[in-house]
């Protein structure tokens, strides 16, 4: 409502612009409509219009809506600028990656400096990008998601939000792996680039979410096989999909998040476990928290299923088995 009313007290010249950029200009853009530094002075001074760093005036006095505050940032980088990094990420629909910060991209050699102020941060990056590279028709002007995406998890400082901001584009359904592997593919230097093609690998086999990327590291850390991701298994009562299925020695793997901690979902997994143990299948059940915060036990429990079922292991896995049996007191079996 507030933005309503400022519009309304606007000048008639000013207000397409101000329309067009959710109340959010430049100087120079008021300058060209015949506002000068003293008609925007007499504004700000009385508090009907507010001063954000030395480019940008807000045409209300009030909080700043997210939207408004991207318009600063990109509006204080100048031309050919672009929401970038998070920033652009939230404009695309990423949930979950919210920053207070504004991430903004100029071209190489740009002298503007940051903005720092009490109702928005602006960081400023130099880099290059190309029209391709831009999402079509959208204001304000911002990276398209894959490119977000992508450098957004190589900005990531922990490993682990790195494969969590790739898995969750894909989990949400914003993005295909093919998507965000042009981008790694154009950007050879791209900092985190193995680990970012790795996870992007492991996504695109259907592990979807990060404990199930984390679980599909740790089984290639030990050495132990490959599952099939997401494996189709058709039965009278229904359609399963499998986590991560050992066809071959018949043991299925699931991996389980919060939500299988409801009775009623816990109910079905145990329908479900039931109904492939009958058929001769060895069911795994693994906790998110478990795959995470204790890789070492996931790799012990699959691998004591796998070699219950015939499975032997190399002599260089397993003693590497052994030695995550030792650090974990764990007794292994049929080692």
């Amino acid at each position: 409502m507030q933005e309503v009313a400022s519009s309304r007290r606007l000048p008639l010249e000013l207000r397409p612009l101000a329309t067009a950029q959710d109340l959010v200009v430049t100087r120079r853009q008021l300058a060209d409509l015949g506002l000068g530094h003293e008609a925007v002075r007499f504004r700000t001074g009385g508090g009907i219009w507010r001063d954000l760093g030395p480019r940008v005036v807000v045409l209300h006095s009030g909080e700043l809506t997210r939207r408004q505050r991207a318009w600063v940032g990109l509006l204080h980088a100048g031309p050919e600028a672009a929401l970038a990094l998070a920033t652009a990420g939230e404009a695309g629909g990423l949930r979950g990656y919210l920053e207070w910060t504004v991430h903004v991209a100029v071209p190489h050699g740009r002298e503007v400096g940051h903005l720092d102020h009490p109702m928005v941060s602006v960081r400023l990056h130099q880099t290059r990008h190309s029209s391709s590279e831009l999402a079509p028709g959208r204001t304000p002007t911002r990276h398209n998601l894959p490119r977000a995406v992508v450098e957004m998890a190589s900005a990531a400082r922990a490993d682990g939000r790195t494969r969590a901001v790739l898995a969750a584009a894909v989990q949400q359904r914003l993005l295909r792996p093919a998507d965000l592997t042009r981008v790694v593919e154009s950007r050879p230097t791209l900092p985190k680039r193995l680990l970012i093609r790795e996870t992007i690998a492991d996504v695109a086999g259907g592990a979807h979410s990060l404990p199930e990327v984390d679980y599909a590291r740790a089984l290639r850390r030990a050495g132990l096989p490959e599952p099939t991701r997401q494996r189709k298994v058709c039965r009278p009562n229904g359609v399963w999909y499998l986590d991560n299925d050992f066809d071959d020695w018949l043991v299925t793997v699931e991996v389980n998040g919060m939500q299988h901690h409801d009775l009623l979902a816990s109910e079905a997994d145990d329908v479900r476990r039931g109904g492939l143990q009958r058929r001769g299948r060895f069911a795994v059940d693994l906790s998110s928290y478990t795959v995470r915060h204790r890789e070492r036990v996931a790799v012990l429990r699959t691998a004591e299923a796998l070699m219950s079922r015939g499975r032997v292991p190399t002599p260089a896995v397993r003693v590497r088995l052994l030695r995550y049996a030792a650090r974990e007191d764990w007794p292994l079996e049929a080692a």
